[in-house]
């Protein structure tokens, strides 16, 4: 995914105003962690796309929902980690393998 948005972000100025033009800067969005097993064990998609990557999970555009209604609904779905020691800067659903 990060090539198709890198292809369609990473242009001229001129094309697009936005910082997006600046070389690497879609790329540099996208941070991955592995295992070690060499096998992704993390994905994180920076908030600063927000303008140009719809980011959906359940239909819910968690860049464009406001953070306490996307963790309260999210919360239905699957509970977050009530324990979390970065609780209410982070919300970690573990059983759906997701964190804000």
């Amino acid at each position: 995914m990060p090539k198709f948005y890198t292809d369609k972000y990473e242009i001229t100025h001129e094309q697009n105003p936005q910082r997006y033009h600046m070389k690497g800067f879609v790329s540099h969005c996208f941070t991955f962690e592995y295992d070690s097993d060499g096998k992704v064990s993390s994905i994180s998609i920076s908030s600063s796309l927000k303008e140009v990557l719809c980011c959906l999970f359940q239909g819910m555009d968690v860049f464009q929902t406001k953070a306490e209604e996307l963790v309260e609904k999210i919360d239905r779905i699957s509970k977050y980690e009530r324990d979390h020691p970065e609780l209410g800067w982070t919300y970690d659903y573990p059983e759906l393998g997701l964190s804000f």
